[in-house]
Formats: C-alpha cells, sequence, structure tokens
C-alpha cells in the first residue's frame, strides 16, 4: 500500500460482504452483488473513476466491478486465481484427467456439515491456505496476518460465509461472467500470476474478456504473489496504472 501512497494513489481496502468488520449477509455472495456493494462505497466517497485490484476470489469480484461499471473503471488488475465460467475454469474447478491435474477439494466444502467439521479447526483449515499454495523457498503470508485472519474467521457465522464465496461460483457467478464476457472490457487489463499456480490459465482467460490484457507469470512461483514476489509485482502494478486506454 506504501508504494501506492509514495505513487499518488489513493487505496481503498475494503471487506467484502461477510469478512472482518462488514456485517454477515443472509445472501449475496455472488460477485455481481459484492461489486455493487463496492460501487456503493466508491460512490459514497464520491469517487469518480477507480483503477481495481483483485486476488483470487477478489479478482472474480474485480472483473464484476469492471464489467458493471466500465466508464467508471480506468484498469483492472487480476491476480492468480480463475474467472468462473471463462473458458479455460473447467480444468482448474474439476481437474484434468488427461495430465492427472486433480482439482482443489475446497472448492467444493461449503454446507452444513462443512460448517460443523471446520468449527474449532480453523487454524488447520487457514494454514493450508498460507502453507500449501507458495512455491517452496518463497515468503508466506506473515504470522500477523495469519492470526488476525484466523481470529476472525474464527468468529460466529464467518466461516459459513466465506463458504458462500464458493458455492456462489455455480449457483450464479459462472453464468454472470459469461453474460459479462458478450461485451469484452476495452480498458487495459492485466493479469498477474504463479507459473505453479494459476499464472497461465488467468492470462488465457483474459483474452476471452478483454481487449488490451497484458499478462505477467512470474517463475517460481505459487499462489501469493504479492508475498512471494513483492518487487516484480508492485514493480508491474505501477508500470501498469499509467497506461493509457488506447480506446478514449
Amino acid at each position: 500500500m506504501g508504494a501506492l501512497v509514495r505513487a499518488g494513489y489513493t487505496p481503498i481496502v475494503p471487506d467484502y460482504r461477510g469478512a472482518g468488520e462488514t456485517d454477515i449477509a443472509v445472501g449475496g455472495y455472488d460477485k455481481k452483488s459484492m461489486a455493487h456493494d463496492l460501487h456503493e462505497l466508491v460512490t459514497l466517497l464520491n469517487i469518480k473513476q477507480v483503477d481495481i485490484i483483485g486476488h483470487d476470489i477478489g479478482l472474480i469480484i474485480a472483473y464484476a466491478y469492471a464489467a458493471l461499471y466500465p466508464d467508471e473503471t480506468k484498469h483492472i488488475v487480476l491476480m492468480d486465481g480463475f474467472i468462473p465460467g471463462i473458458p479455460g475454469w473447467e480444468t482448474a474447478y474439476n481437474g484434468n484427467p488427461a495430465v492427472g491435474t486433480t482439482s482443489k477439494w475446497h472448492f467444493r466444502f461449503f454446507g452444513k456439515t462443512a460448517i460443523g467439521m471446520i468449527k474449532g479447526h480453523e487454524k488447520t483449515y487457514l494454514d493450508m491456505f498460507f502453507d500449501d499454495f507458495v512455491f517452496e523457498g518463497n515468503d508466506k503470508v506473515p504470522d500477523m496476518v495469519r492470526q488476525a485472519l484466523i481470529e476472525d474467521y474464527s468468529r460466529p457465522d464467518r466461516m459459513e460465509a466465506a463458504f458462500k464465496l464458493y458455492a456462489a461460483w455455480v449457483e450464479n457467478d459462472a453464468n454472470d461472467n459469461l453474460e459479462f464476457a458478450k461485451n469484452k472490457l476495452t480498458i487495459p487489463l492485466l493479469t498477474i500470476g504463479g507459473d505453479h499456480s494459476r499464472g497461465k490459465n488467468l492470462a488465457e482467460q483474459a483474452l476471452h474478456i478483454a481487449t488490451q490484457p497484458h499478462s505477467l507469470i512470474l517463475i517460481n512461483t505459487g499462489h501469493w504473489v504479492l508475498e512471494e514476489q513483492t518487487q516484480a509485482t508492485r514493480d508491474a502494478i505501477l508500470a501498469f496504472l499509467t497506461i493509457k486506454n488506447v480506446g478514449q
């Protein structure tokens, strides 16, 4: 965040629906609704245009925001994940028997039974993301951040809200994104991902959703691109935000 501030930007980093200090809602965990949530905040702050950056599930919200509010979005950065409904998501979600790759089990881990199994074991569950999705030898999510997230998701109903984010992929997000993709984004779009994670997959998906796609695949990198390759990721974002929209 410091690099963005020093470069003259004003970072806005909200807790999305059901996370952190944001209230838990019964529904609305589809990323289209969450993009509307974010737009309400931006409108309240009287900001007319934004550069939007999203990582993992956040990138699905970022894509929805840019698709819904293209005239209010200057640049979009999508970091290591995949977009449900856009070609290429099937292999990420289901695995690929032809090459012997499996899907991630937690994509389908939600509902009452899952909540009961996780209760009291939030640290074990979350440590999987922090430890298993990093390329060996790279920096990991700092302990202070881990502890804050563990405490947050150990609170009543917080993990249930998180699980609804995954359920929405099939219930809503895939169809919403297919509809969005009928009108490609004409703003500059950058994908950043690890070569040992979703970097290639996400770069290929960008071709289906944007007329000005750019991509960076970081070598010897897993899912946590900002933690594993801090300088390279930071430099790429700052350089990209100076690119002018050729459509304007």
